[in-house]
């Protein structure tokens, strides 16, 4: 949710030892996992306070000034309760109070969802912490788990590939809001796939032009059908235009969190022509959303990972897919859909991202626009697969 996030003063510190009274004016960039949603800004007073032993209060509040630009969004008095219930683990209470202005226009598909509070909402908030906490917990195992399976063989060979697969994904959120990271734009063509390019400079990513193509689309599924869909190996073929059709085999599965759902893999896809390519895969899931995210790794650097080497500046580009009901009550039959259960639930909003590195390049016109039509038809062509395979207009 965070894109991006700064302490741009510290009015007071607090306390010594507990921090408690700690002021910070601090600046928040929130964004969900579509390039058609905007980002929402906040700039916000945050207040720490210890109300009690073992209870905690952080709250967060907007701050007006000419020394800002004049903000759409406006967060009224909002945060988190945190307390202590002295067996290892807490309660938190969390609210979310915001003001969004009426001139802020929301796509269509996402409307439901973002009225609803599910995009936003402190539900939101809650369920990305508590997943994250999960995720610290089982990178910190000092045993391998009985349900991972593979080639790994160490507790420490297991983390280090949890972090490099968490970078994965972080690179991937980032990459999904298109209108400040990118150098040139294209809008929306007729596939509806939204296209722009960016010079890559950053440590742990392919140096040179990326282009990004990505789109969001409703579908008459479950959110966990197409979670399903993405997740098994063994229905790669179907929409992975990369697989040419060919199986993919499992060959490491880490599980990072408590919900079987939540896993890292490492496929290894039939490429008759390439038996130097691995896909590093991520699946994160709850009951407000899914994320797919994967990216093609060379045999060596994921052996380097495994053996503990430093996985921060490791290039990695991540494509993949954001799933979340599109926030609509249940309704009637959908018509032109061959599968049953969407006879009696909302749809879901699938977003599909797709990154190429397209030259080494450091400036955007030193290579062909062509390869930008390349990379928009692959994510239409991955669309079309899916829409193929559930038989959806």
């Amino acid at each position: 949710m965070v894109k991006k996030a700064d302490t741009i003063e510290v009015l007071n510190t607090g306390l010594p030892q507990t921090r408690s009274g700690a002021l910070q004016l601090m600046y928040a960039d929130i964004h969900i996992l579509s390039p058609l949603l905007r980002s929402r800004e906040f700039f916000f007073l945050r207040y720490c306070v210890q109300v009690d032993v073992g209870a905690w209060i952080i709250a967060d509040v907007s701050f007006d000034s000419s020394r800002f630009l004049h903000s759409l969004t406006w967060k009224l008095p909002s945060g988190c309760l945190i307390h202590d219930m002295n067996d290892g683990y807490s309660t938190i209470t969390w609210v979310e109070h915001v003001e969004i202005s009426d001139s802020i226009q929301t796509n269509p598909i996402f409307r439901d969802l973002v009225c609803s509070n599910s995009a936003f909402g402190a539900e939101r908030w809650i369920l990305t912490l508590e997943r994250m906490c999960e995720r610290i917990a089982f990178a910190s195992m000092n045993m391998m788990p009985s349900c991972d399976s593979g080639v790994i063989a160490s507790p420490e060979g297991r983390k280090n590939v949890m972090e490099f697969s968490e970078r994965m994904v972080k690179l991937f959120c980032g990459s999904l809001d298109m209108t400040g990271n990118m150098e040139l734009q294209y809008g929306k063509n007729n596939n509806g796939v939204r296209v722009g390019i960016r010079r890559s400079i950053e440590a742990g990513v392919p140096k040179g032009l990326i282009v990004t193509a990505s789109t969001s689309l409703w579908l008459p599924l479950l959110p966990q059908t197409l979670f399903n869909f993405f997740k098994d190996p063994s229905t790669r073929h179907q929409w992975d235009v990369l697989c040419h059709g060919n199986p993919v085999t499992q060959i490491q599965r880490i599980s990072n969190g408590t919900f079987s759902d939540n896993f890292t893999t490492i496929l290894r896809p039939y490429i008759p022509t390439e038996n130097n390519t691995l896909l590093l895969q991520e699946c994160c899931t709850d009951f407000l959303g899914s994320v797919v995210v994967y990216a093609p790794v060379d045999v060596g650097t994921i052996t380097a990972a495994i053996n503990g080497e430093d996985t921060t500046t490791m290039p990695i580009l991540p494509s993949g897919f954001t799933i979340c009901g599109d926030g609509s009550p249940p309704r009637g039959a959908f018509f032109g859909c061959a599968l049953p259960e969407s006879r009696h639930y909302g749809g879901s909003i699938l977003t599909v991202t797709v990154q190429v590195l397209v030259s080494n390049q450091n400036a955007v016109g030193q290579f062909n626009m062509n390869t930008v039509d390349a990379v928009n038809g692959l994510a239409a062509t991955t669309v079309k697969k899916i829409k193929a395979a559930f038989k959806c207009p």
